[in-house]
């Protein structure tokens, strides 16, 4: 019982020395709601079986999304638009895109031919 008096003394005096102390009623009781809230996101509230459900299916999702990102890396697959199929999208990152060198010098001679005829 001596013990819980301390535990009780250091709680009272910890939560006093904080800034926890100057809060109004209303903010001490919407950072108890928010703080359970987290609680329960976590898995508090769960039984030991939801638990393990839980935790099974966090795993098989990060498996998946691992797996994902790996196929995403690994892809090498290439698609090519015209700039007309581009239209809408902002020119710094068309400018970032990778380019061949000869659709360039076809996209600039089809510039200058639209040039020449206006």
């Amino acid at each position: 019982n001596s013990n819980n008096n301390n535990n009780s003394n250091s709680s009272k005096s910890l939560i006093s020395d904080t800034k926890f102390s100057t809060w109004t009623d209303e903010e001490k009781l919407r950072f108890i709601k928010k703080t359970l809230k987290r609680f329960e996101r976590g898995g508090s509230s769960l039984n030991d079986e939801q638990l393990k459900q839980v935790n099974s299916i966090a795993t098989q999702l990060s498996n998946l999304c691992t797996n994902y990102e790996q196929l995403i890396n690994e892809n090498r697959d290439q698609a090519e638009f015209t700039r007309n199929e581009l239209k809408g999208v902002p020119e710094t990152f068309i400018d970032s895109l990778p380019k061949k060198k000869k659709k360039i010098e076809n996209q600039e001679k089809e510039k200058e031919r639209i040039q020449q005829e206006a």
